[in-house]
């Protein structure tokens, strides 16, 4: 399970040694790419985020339309159920952007959650395992859009 202190670790990873989140999420260890070379560090970086990474365009297509029902069913039904506790409200009025904010609330997942509990089921390296890892990775990317246009009304 992850505890306190991973996820203190993580945040310091990010914030004082600059690393990409992307990395991080991912759960690939750059430990062993350590070499006095710069050169040779980055090829070995980019090699490893490329191996781990080149399963995850395989499943793109299902991932991209996983994804897709991951945005739109938790919007959707977020905003009607916030409309059913505080009444139907027009499209465009103000009750009706609350509940559509509250809808893309909901739409927001956890990958590095994600990755974790793939991991401990021993499945992350698997079809079903790379497919669920590049949809919740997409589905981010499409939550953060969707709050980006929601938050500009």
């Amino acid at each position: 399970m992850i505890n306190l202190f991973e996820v203190v670790e993580t945040n310091d990873m990010i914030t004082k040694e600059n690393l990409d989140v992307r990395t991080i999420t991912m759960g690939i260890g750059l430990m062993d790419c350590i070499d006095s070379d710069l050169g040779r560090l980055r090829e070995k970086i980019y090699n490893k985020i490329y191996d781990a990474a080149k399963d995850l365009v395989k499943t793109g297509p299902i991932a991209v339309l996983i994804a897709c029902a991951g945005v739109f069913i938790p919007l959707v039904c977020g905003a009607l159920l916030y409309m059913a506790f505080y009444g139907m409200s027009p499209w465009g009025s103000e009750g009706f952007y609350k509940a559509v904010f509250v809808g893309t609330i909901l739409t927001a997942t956890s990958v590095s959650i994600t990755v974790e509990s793939l991991k401990e089921m021993g499945k992350i390296k698997g079809k079903v395992g790379t497919t669920i890892l590049s949809a919740a990775i997409i589905d981010d990317v499409i939550g953060i859009i969707v709050l980006t246009f929601v938050i500009g009304f």
